[in-house]
């Protein structure tokens, strides 16, 4: 029979053994675990740039959030929109739209020109800031003027250019940050589009670009349109001082900015 000492000697040896096993094990585990891990980031990572690349209805959403970054912004499209909205009710915002886009697509006929640079010069830059500066202030006076009539006369006379004019008006000399905004931001995501995907995946760059408009304006349109039925004539008019007080305040800012 063997000695109980050696027994315990060699159980110990065995612990031991079988410790060092385990955390041999455990190093090697977690060492694949991080080599892992690395290869399934980059896979993904791979995957999602080839997945942009073959399939280009994933534009579709880029457009969508990158347009909604500039039409949530508060500018004088919006003030207007909301402004003819309460006396002309929710079928100006399509219109406004209608124009909006229709402009959108004479800057991208003039890049794909080659007339980019155009709208880079320093000199057409000041150009339309004073001149939509100028129409801005007039804007914002023609609603306080109609301020001082009954409300339902003075509703046609607020402002008195059609939503599609508007539009396009509040899309180019009016508003100078819109074109501005194509040469800096948009140009540069639909060089993108074309790298990944080509022509699609320009096509869905502009449609999801477009639905951001269309949404926006659209359901600014219809809850001001739907309110003026809802709310009071003193909450009415103030709404209406209150977006030709920000028209005013954005053309002052533009003439500042001369």
């Amino acid at each position: 029979m063997g000695s109980p000492v050696a027994g315990l000697r060699g159980g110990s040896r065995g612990e031991g053994r079988s410790a060092w096993m385990l955390y041999q094990y455990f190093g090697i585990s977690s060492s694949l675990s991080r080599i892992f891990i690395r290869r399934v980031s980059k896979t993904f990572l791979t995957l999602a740039v080839h997945f942009c690349a073959m399939e280009p209805l994933a534009f579709l959403p880029m457009g969508l959030v990158v347009g909604l970054s500039g039409s949530l912004l508060p500018g004088p499209m919006l003030a207007y929109t909301a402004t003819k909205s309460l006396s002309d009710g929710s079928g100006v915002g399509p219109r406004v739209v209608a124009g909006h886009l229709l402009t959108e697509a004479f800057y991208l006929s003039l890049f794909a020109l080659g007339l980019r640079t155009v709208f880079e010069q320093p000199s057409v830059e000041t150009l339309l800031k004073a001149i939509g500066g100028a129409l801005l202030l007039l804007l914002g006076l023609l609603g306080f003027r109609a301020l001082r009539k009954k409300l339902e006369t003075a509703s046609p006379h607020a402002l008195s250019i059609h939503p599609a004019a508007a539009g396009v008006l509040l899309s180019s000399i009016l508003n100078p940050t819109v074109p501005l905004w194509w040469v800096g931001i948009g140009f540069s995501n639909l060089l993108v589009a074309y790298e990944l995907a080509r022509v699609a995946g320009i096509v869905f760059w502009l449609v999801g670009h477009s639905l951001s408009d269309i949404l926006w304006f659209c359901s600014v349109s219809f809850l001001c349109g739907r309110g003026r039925n809802l709310v009071g004539t003193g909450l009415h008019r103030l709404l209406i001082a209150i977006c030709s007080t920000f028209l005013i305040g954005w053309g002052l800012f533009l003439l500042i900015s001369l």
